[in-house]
């Protein structure tokens, strides 16, 4: 490790949760572990209530543009994650990711439960009357500004996702979202949509009167 890497901190999506705000946008360059820390965080985070209630909120929708990102996401999450909790047992069905814990018992705790379900905008109006709302703990839509600039419908974009995000939380109030980007780009549709702006000398900009938050990760902070 470099000496410049040395006095770099670890990304974590912690200290964005610490505003307890439902939306939040975090932004930052490339290659600085935002997908990986948010997906392991919010295992965690789900794990641990499945372990404590098992009719509980610890579903994660993780969404991604389109449907050719999905597909090469299959398999991504058993694979990069499972390895950080050893005692549980993952399983990927299609768009589905599901977990149980490793025991030597033979009950309820031990069947298979789903964890995780990967989205495509476009699937916006599938959500409509899904079955599995009330157990959604977050909705994560990482890259959720384009390297391509093409947004789906274009700026109608934010109005999809909302739709979709409101068909999963629907009256709830103990839901987070969470859109990643790799690219700190402050004119998109998505501030335009919510009317916001970054405090530009400050990492974060919390909103309170909107529920939301923005993280601008500082260049070269996070490794």
């Amino acid at each position: 490790m470099t000496q410049e890497n040395k006095t770099k901190e670890w990304f974590s999506c912690r200290y964005a949760f610490t505003y307890n705000t439902m939306l939040n946008f975090i932004l930052s360059e490339r290659g600085i572990g935002k997908t990986y820390n948010t997906s392991s965080e919010t295992f965690k985070i789900c794990l641990r209530e499945l372990k404590t209630v098992i009719d509980t909120n610890r579903i994660i929708i993780w969404v991604r543009r389109g449907v050719n990102e999905l597909d090469d996401m299959r398999g991504q999450f058993s694979k990069d994650i499972a390895h950080l909790f050893p005692e549980y047992e993952f399983k990927d069905q299609g768009e589905h990711v599901y977990v149980r814990p490793i025991t030597d018992e033979d009950d309820e705790k031990n069947e298979w439960h789903l964890l995780l379900v990967m989205y495509s905008v476009k699937w916006f109006k599938k959500a409509k009357g899904n079955k599995i709302s009330k157990f959604v703990k977050f909705i994560v839509f990482d890259e959720f500004i384009p390297e391509d600039g093409k947004y789906f419908g274009g700026a109608k974009e934010p109005e999809y996702f909302m739709n979709l995000c409101d068909s999963f939380i629907r009256s709830k109030d103990d839901c987070k979202i969470i859109l990643l980007a790799n690219s700190i780009q402050l004119f998109n549709p998505y501030f335009d949509f919510f009317d916001i702006m970054p405090n530009l000398v400050s990492e974060f900009t919390n909103f309170k009167n909107k529920d939301t938050l923005i993280q601008l990760c500082p260049v070269g902070k996070y490794r």
